[in-house]
């Protein structure tokens, strides 16, 4: 092979690396507009799922456990709690398929879709008496008087989104069973009071009056 002949190999082996280059410099530029594009898109919507929230607006029973306290004409049976919960959705987007989870409560409570700058409410009205004392405060005054409540919804664009109180939004892959999911939290919860319980009356025995 002559020397122009070595020349002209080696220069068609430059001219394909620097098209294989090209090609691939592109390759990259298109895939970082392509994820630079995603993510605006997922900002867009968080920014509408940061604007979902719910709420407890209901007050505790505590007000008329005692007898000598004067009982509301409305007020709900005395062996229950009444929770009612308020979910506003203050984005431009209607949301859907609306849930929100109660402690204590192994089926969530449904809202349906809840229009742009739309609120709906909705509750537990047979949950377990003094609900409200137990899990958020007795509502006295200088206590706060707040329960982050974990609470899925489905925004315009089909995606998913958890959120806990005011935290940031997360969206939810489709496979994710976010009712069963929650079950089995919230037995892992009843099953960690049970035991604290049994240790509880265990010490009390060991403790007792009739241990002194």
């Amino acid at each position: 092979m002559g020397f122009w002949d070595i020349n002209d190999s080696i220069g068609s082996i430059l001219a394909g690396v620097a098209a294989m280059t090209a090609v691939v410099v592109s390759g990259v530029a298109a895939l970082r507009a392509r994820d630079r594009a995603r993510a605006e898109a997922e900002e867009t919507q968080r920014q509408v799922a940061r604007l979902v929230t719910a709420d407890i607006v209901s007050e505790p029973n505590v007000h008329w456990d005692n007898d000598h306290l004067p009982r509301p004409a409305n007020a709900p049976p005395r062996e229950h709690d009444q929770v009612i919960v308020q979910v506003d959705n203050h984005s431009g987007e209607p949301v859907s398929s609306v849930m929100v989870f109660l402690p204590e409560r192994a089926l969530p409570l449904h809202f349906g879709t809840i229009g742009p700058g739309q609120s709906k409410r909705n509750g537990w009205l047979d949950a377990p008496e003094l609900w409200h004392v137990m899990h958020i405060g007795p509502g006295c005054p200088g206590h706060p008087w707040h329960l982050d409540l974990e609470f899925v919804f489905t925004d315009n664009r089909r995606a998913r989104w958890r959120r806990n109180g005011e935290q940031e939004p997360v969206r939810l892959l489709p496979s994710d069973d976010v009712v069963e999911d929650w079950k089995r939290r919230q037995e892992v919860i009843e099953e960690e009071c049970r035991l604290a319980n049994e240790r509880l009356a265990a010490d009390w025995d060991a403790f007792g009056p009739g241990s002194l």
